[in-house]
């Protein structure tokens, strides 16, 4: 299981240990000593300042699996992986001016996007949508280790099953105790920790080309190419889809725009993400670039964790491990708390008459139980990137799209839903008996066409009611 620390030291060693009993032994403490309901299990029972909202909305969409996933991506098939993921900077200016004003005293009430279906549509459609948010959470916690797997395997010498394992245990443990108010102040922390990390990696890379000029391979022309690239129309149905609601208002994004005290704060943390997001894009992109030219026989998952292995200087090496843990565990504690505050609330609540101390100790068990399933997920060692779009997708052709026509204040109707599902299902069985490859085309079309169902919908409605 275990061969050696190469590359180590034993004060980064020291380092990562006690980060992560840090974050630990935070969130035990502030869950003996101050969570006590289960609103404030998952909204913190509204009391955010809008620096915490902008923090935690901003470290949730930051994760290792994306950071790592994304260098692969680039890595393999060039910067129109990129570009065509720029769609969600649409989508962030959408969300700000256009979605979030609509955020209104109708979900003052709410804390998951379980009671919002509710609302809505009902308990039978709210159950449904609880269901897919665990399995939802589920995937997206799988996605994040499977990242993080790569990363500390290369670095401590445990084979890829213990490493994600390990991590797997400690993120779990750690996310199962804190309630909202701890992962807003530890989202905080790890997301100054991965400002600080993510930079040092793009200067220490730059140095490392500086002072190799000689054996620095010339990037092929190939890494740059748009529209002539072999999977140019690939790449530009996930343009498409990345400008649509469809593949980023998940679980976990609901959730903390339902804590905010009002719109306003929404507006404010989507354009902060706007800002975060075009930063990061273009960290991830000359690193991506540069790691090809430094590393070219490298295999693509392992790139990244070749390259700060290669490229650090062994006494910080500690600390950008520490920001890669940030990166993923900031985003695992999102996806845990926001999938068991749609189990307990949205599905068992039917079934079980709890009081507030059982709601509590189940949450942190259940927590337990999904980030087991996230384990067992990341060792099936999927595509990072794929697993994480395809999950972004189910959610969202089945649950967003029926979910924005009634924040739009269109008439709400099971038939949205159940188009919705319907549609999703049809280009499921049409990928597998076809001989495409699901890669990232299969998300793509899939929350394309179920906005499409429904823009269809409501059109056939319309032109119902004029004629």
């Amino acid at each position: 299981m275990f061969r050696s620390f190469k590359g180590f030291i034993h004060f980064d060693v020291l380092i990562i240990a006690s980060y992560l009993l840090l974050m630990l032994g935070y969130c035990v403490y502030y869950a003996f000593n101050r969570v006590r309901t289960i609103s404030e299990y998952a909204i913190a029972n509204k009391k955010c300042s809008t620096v915490g909202l902008i923090a935690t909305v901003v470290a949730t969409s930051i994760g290792a699996g994306s950071i790592v996933g994304d260098v692969a991506k680039i890595a393999d098939d060039g910067v129109i992986f990129l570009l065509s993921l720029s769609g969600i900077l649409i989508f962030y200016l959408y969300m700000a001016f256009y979605i979030a004003p609509k955020f209104d005293e109708r979900f003052s009430d709410m804390i998951s996007a379980g009671d919002i279906m509710r609302h809505f549509y009902g308990a039978t459609i709210e159950k449904i949508s609880a269901i897919i948010g665990v399995l939802f959470g589920i995937l997206a916690s799988g996605a994040q280790l499977t990242g993080l797997g790569y990363i500390f395997q290369k670095y401590t010498g445990f084979d890829y099953s213990s490493a994600i394992l390990i991590i797997g245990i400690i993120t779990t443990t750690y996310s199962a105790f804190g309630g909202m108010k701890s992962i807003m102040h530890t989202d905080a922390v790890q997301l100054l920790i991965i400002a600080i990390a993510l930079p040092s990696l793009g200067f220490a890379i730059f140095n490392e080309m500086e002072n190799s000029q000689d054996q620095v391979n010339l990037i092929k022309e190939s890494k740059f190419l748009i529209f002539w690239h072999p999977k140019f129309f690939e790449y530009m149905m996930m343009f498409c889809a990345s400008m649509l609601p469809t593949l980023w208002l998940y679980p976990a994004v609901l959730q903390r725009f339902l804590m905010a005290k009002n719109s306003a704060q929404i507006k404010i943390a989507n354009l902060s993400q706007f800002i975060a997001r075009i930063l990061i894009m273009c960290i991830v992109a000359y690193i991506g670039i540069s790691c090809v030219m430094l590393f070219p026989d490298i295999k693509s998952e392992n790139l990244m964790s070749h390259v700060i292995q290669e490229v650090l200087d062994s006494h910080i090496k500690g600390l950008f491990l520490i920001g890669i843990f940030s990166a993923s565990m900031s985003t695992i504690d999102s996806h845990l708390n926001s999938s068991v505050v749609l189990l307990m609330r949205n599905l068992l609540s039917y079934y079980f008459d709890f009081n507030e101390r059982r709601k509590i100790l189940f949450l942190r068990y259940s927590s337990i139980f999904i980030g087991g399933a996230g384990i067992a997920i990341a060792g099936l060692r999927f595509n990072v990137v794929n697993l994480m779009v395809t999950t972004f997708s189910f959610w969202g052709s089945v649950i967003v799209m029926p979910m924005l026509c009634c924040i739009f204040r269109l008439e709400s109707s099971a038939k949205v839903f159940w188009l919705s599902l319907l549609s999703f299902l049809m280009m499921l069985v049409i990928f597998a008996l076809s001989n495409f490859q699901f890669g990232l085309l299969f998300p793509s079309i899939s929350a394309i066409t179920s906005f499409l169902v429904v823009i269809c919908y409501y059109a056939y409605r319309r032109l119902r009611n004029i004629y």
